[in-house]
């Protein structure tokens, strides 16, 4: 018998549904509210960049490879990915951030979310207000380069943490899995186990 999405020998049979569901809605909806942290906390450090340290990247950032920021730099390309964009990252934050359950995979993609974020804002016209400079430009007000990737504003630290999260959470998933699969293994292998039931 099913009571409240659990068998009667107490095992969660629709893990998606019931109070594990709202768990993880309210998880995302907690780490949704720190996207607009982020990106105001991003545009308020661009706004008070001393004059002398500001460099205005007509790309969409310096953590991207040239290839890319040249195609955000034409003015046909830049427009069609500034459009690509408009449309999804609020698809993300809809759509994939409350299905995400790994606490280091969610937190990961909010950060680059955030960080897509601003510096699309940058060059759909926030720029004009953070530095009263017009175009399509993003506000870097910092160098840092570190293994190949140059960070020049907060939104570029948001990629680079980001990124580096999803990838730990990648490698720690890919062990737990290869040590399930040799628990398996071990199972089998010592004559237990359904196939030797």
């Amino acid at each position: 018998m099913v009571t409240g999405g659990r068998r009667a020998d107490g095992n969660q049979c629709f893990p998606f549904t019931g109070a594990a569901a709202r768990k993880r809605r309210i998880t995302a909806q907690g780490w949704l509210w720190l996207i607009p942290f982020l990106i105001g906390l991003d545009q308020l450090t661009k706004a008070l960049a001393p004059p002398s340290r500001v460099e205005l990247d007509p790309g969409a950032g310096t953590w991207l490879p040239s290839a890319i920021g040249q195609a955000f730099k034409g003015s046909v390309s830049g427009q069609l990915l500034d459009l690509f964009g408009c449309l999804v990252l609020p698809a993300i934050g809809v759509l994939v951030l409350p299905r995400l359950r790994y606490q280091p995979t969610l937190l990961g993609t909010t950060l680059i979310l955030a960080g897509m974020t601003s510096n699309l804002l940058d060059r759909l016209g926030m720029s004009t207000l953070t530095q009263h400079v017009g175009g399509r430009v993003v506000v870097n007000w910092f160098a840092i380069d570190r293994a190949g990737f140059r960070f020049g504003n907060v939104a570029d630290l948001c990629y680079g943490v980001g990124g580096t999260l999803l990838v730990l959470a990648l490698l720690l998933d890919l062990a737990r899995q290869g040590e399930s699969s040799s628990s398996s293994l071990q199972t089998l292998t010592a004559g237990q186990g359904p196939l030797y039931q």
